[in-house]
């Protein structure tokens, strides 16, 4: 069970991550 939420919170910290860069990259240009 807290498997299951520790891969929630991780799956949510990587895309937060990614989406944080994609917002940077899009206003760079």
């Amino acid at each position: 069970m807290i498997k299951i939420v520790l891969t929630r919170i991780d799956d949510r910290l990587i895309h937060g991550q990614i989406t944080a860069c994609w917002v940077k990259h899009t206003q760079a240009q």
